[in-house]
């Protein structure tokens, strides 16, 4: 590869005199303050770190800037390609200052002196040092690759080629590239699939983010990423002012602000009053019999999260999600439903890493069902008062069924399939009612001008 690429560089030019003094670098800038060994394990952990501590300013964001690519490219050299390499003031011999070198009759030992990176706006810069030790030259060839990501598509395509002081055409890369690949016997140029698309010859990767994760996800796992996608949550730029490769996740889009609510008190309780209410309600009559004065009763927002924390009192995200890759990153406090007119909205606090990622699902109850049958109007993460629209991810419309597949629910709510509908069976509440008395049974459950509507009958 080395000598293929001399050959070129030496074979480029029209005028040799003038054109082997255009190629000379003498300052080939090799990041030398960057080069101290750590092993590349190390550095990664390090890397962690820094980037669990970013989420204490809202965002989750992975910097990368070029002091680290380069100690962590450095060290991987010597932990893979030559242990003794470490040039500087202090590297007297050829080991120590050649990454890889090799030797030729005509042109002598070409080595390698270092590859390094350099980071420009959207621009990635690898850098390849070369000296000769035969014939006093020494030189730098500089690929430039832009950075393109797209809210579909994210690209890194080659842009440049300069060697020594002079910047080549686009299309002189070609030659370089087919004498690498013919000296390292390669017959495929071209690699894909899954939405990623690779083609060595033409130095481009090109990645299609909706179809990589529809080939490569299962549907669940497909559905979230679709909407960070969407939801333009992952970012990846290049900062050539930092200058840092970024990777922000946008936490703060999806972490909210909210009040945490947990409501203590027995079920029984509730019920055992529900119970005096409709015994001071019953008429007797010598040929009607015993009858009920009203037969629906209410029960305030509070007493029905006193209601719904104990039969939900055992729910974890493994059930909610059906994953338990979720409770790997997530925790769940107790949720809550507040009500107003016909609308329940469903609160479910999760917490990541000390983040609370607000869930809301609101939603319309409907008539003419004994069971509460509640159509899901629009489904919220990450939303406070403080928030508008835009600051928040709002689904709603033809997401909403999608979303909800991925609920199990297990317990009090039933996701109904292929619908935007949520379902709260009357023989959860008749059953809660039971433990109470067996003379009375439930037959609608509702929500009506803010509270929960019980109609009760007597047993027969």
């Amino acid at each position: 590869m080395i000598k293929a690429l001399f050959a070129i560089i030496l074979s480029i030019l029209a005028l040799p005199a003038l054109g082997i003094v255009m190629l000379f670098d003498f300052s080939p800038a090799i990041p030398i303050d960057a080069y101290e060994y750590m092993p590349t394990s190390t550095l990664l952990a390090t890397q962690i770190e820094d980037t669990v501590s970013t989420l204490q300013a809202g965002q989750l964001m992975v910097e990368l800037d070029e002091q680290f690519i380069n100690q962590f490219l450095y060290s991987y050299y010597v932990e893979t390609i030559n242990p003794d390499y470490a040039p500087g003031s202090s590297c007297e011999t050829e080991a120590c200052e050649f990454l890889v070198s090799n030797s030729d009759q005509a042109i002598g030992t070409v080595g390698v002196t270092g590859i390094w990176v350099r980071l420009l706006d959207n621009v990635i810069s690898v850098n390849v040092g070369l000296r000769t030790v035969g014939i006093p030259f020494q030189t730098r060839v500089r690929f430039d690759f832009e950075v393109i990501d797209n809210p579909d598509v994210f690209e890194i395509n080659y842009s440049r080629l300069q060697v020594g002081n002079i910047p080549l055409p686009a299309f002189a890369v070609r030659p370089i590239i087919n004498a690498i690949l013919d000296e390292s016997d390669v017959s495929q140029t071209t690699f894909g699939g899954n939405g990623v698309e690779l083609d060595v010859q033409a130095l481009s990767l090109v990645i299609d983010k909706n179809l990589l994760i529809e080939e490569s996800l299962t549907e669940q796992e497909a559905f979230f990423a679709s909407l960070i996608v969407k939801e333009e949550l992952v970012r990846f730029e290049v900062d050539g002012e930092t200058p840092k490769l970024k990777l922000f996740v946008d936490v703060d889009k999806l972490t909210g602000d909210i009040p945490l609510k947990q409501y203590r008190g027995e079920a029984n309780l509730i019920f055992t009053e529900l119970f005096v209410e409709i015994l001071s309600g019953i008429e007797f009559d010598f040929i009607e019999g015993v009858s009920l004065t009203t037969n629906e009763y209410f029960l305030n927002e509070e007493d029905l999260n006193v209601v719904l924390t104990q039969q939900l009192q055992d729910l974890n995200l493994d059930e909610l999600f059906g994953s338990p890759a979720v409770s790997n990153l997530f925790s769940l406090e107790p949720l809550w439903v507040e009500m107003e007119g016909a609308t329940m909205s469903l609160i479910v606090p999760m917490v990541f890493m000390e983040n609370t990622i607000p869930l809301e699902i609101i939603m319309t109850s409907l008539d003419g069902f004994n069971d509460l049958v509640l159509q899901v109007e629009s489904i919220t993460l990450g939303k406070d008062d403080s928030k508008t629209p835009e600051e928040y991810v709002l689904i709603q419309g033809d997401q909403i069924e999608p979303f909800l597949a991925q609920l199990t629910l297990n317990g009090l709510f039933e996701v109904q399939p292929n619908s935007r509908n949520i379902r709260v069976s009357v023989d959860t509440f008749n059953q809660a009612v039971s433990e109470v008395t067996s003379q009375l049974n439930v037959t609608r459950i509702g929500v009506v001008d803010g509270q929960f509507l019980i109609n009760i009958e007597l047993a027969s």
